[in-house]
């Protein structure tokens, strides 16, 4: 496969959210729901159409049901979204087929910052089209589960350098899934999760004052700094799995592991990081990227 600038792979035609963590883990924690490239249907086999938003008839629905998501919308409209999203979920995961109700589920829950819950509901009622299906086609469900804030400041950020849009937008799905006030139990702020010495250096070192952590909440400054950091290390290191490798475990401990596998392919390094959590992590982000990249739009 050829190899972006960034150091991301092209993606396949087809790709689908993969179960690739277990539903309801935070984005604070590196560990969003992601996507993958599909694996390939049984051989010989016709596939059954597949539903994608907007293209399913609409469901048939029982006054219990039509009651509950009359309910859902009460609550949400009198500011208890997360309860709406709860009967929304158990509605959403026992009826698959209400296309339309998955993807109010979806929206609410991704306006809530659950994307395990979403990318859950995702998998259940689209995972077909969204397997086999044309990208095009995924309409609001991809602008849901990958949606694309803050791109003039990621791109105004990026001017001059050969990292990839998609990969910042994959980074930040990860890392706060756009959670302007994310916070991590270390310490991390903001959308590209930064901590407040980090951000203080990267300041520093653009010039940019006066800087005070309070500032790391404000998306343009949290970019600014989080991507100028992301450029210091990938030209350190060039290729895109290793620079992530060091956002997200430091680079003392890239160092020991580039001794020993980083001659490797960047599939193969990616399999043999000794840490669980930073190999999830780096596989995540850069099929986060691809998948943004199939999408369409930026670089």
């Amino acid at each position: 496969a050829r190899v972006a600038p960034s150091g991301t792979r092209t993606p396949g035609a087809a790709v689908v959210v993969a179960a690739t963590n277990a539903a309801g883990e935070s984005a604070t924690s590196g560990n969003a729901p992601s996507v993958g490239v599909a694996p390939a249907g049984t051989p010989g086999a016709e596939p059954p159409p597949a539903m994608c938003p907007g293209e399913a008839a609409p469901a048939v629905r029982t006054p219990e049901v039509r009651a509950m998501m009359e309910r859902a919308g009460f609550l949400d409209r009198s500011g208890l979204s997360e309860l709406a999203e709860l009967d929304l979920a158990w509605l959403a995961a026992a009826h698959p087929d209400d296309a339309d109700l998955a993807l109010e589920h979806i929206r609410l829950a991704t306006r809530l910052f659950r994307l395990g819950p979403a990318t859950a509901t995702a998998r259940r009622s689209f995972g077909d089209c969204l397997s086999r299906g044309d990208p095009a086609r995924f309409g609001p469900l991809a602008e849901a589960l990958y949606p694309r804030r803050h791109e003039g400041a990621i791109r105004a950020a990026l001017a001059g350098s050969d990292v990839s849009e998609h990969l910042i937008l994959g980074l930040i799905r990860q890392e706060s899934f756009f959670n302007e006030k994310a916070r991590s139990s270390a310490g991390a702020v903001g959308l590209m999760q930064l901590l407040p010495q980090t951000a203080a250096n990267m300041a520093a070192r653009i010039g940019l004052k006066p800087f005070s952590p309070t500032m790391l909440t404000d998306p343009a400054v949290n970019i600014r700094l989080g991507v100028e950091y992301y450029k210091t290390r990938h030209a350190q290191y060039g290729d895109a799995a290793h620079t992530l490798c060091s956002y997200n475990a430091g680079a003392g401990k890239l160092a020991v592991w580039l001794r020993g596998i980083g001659g490797l392919e960047q599939d193969l390094f990616v399999e043999l990081i000794p840490y669980e959590e930073t190999r999830d992590y780096v596989r995540k982000v850069l099929t986060n990227a691809m998948f943004y990249e199939a999408l369409g739009g930026g670089r």
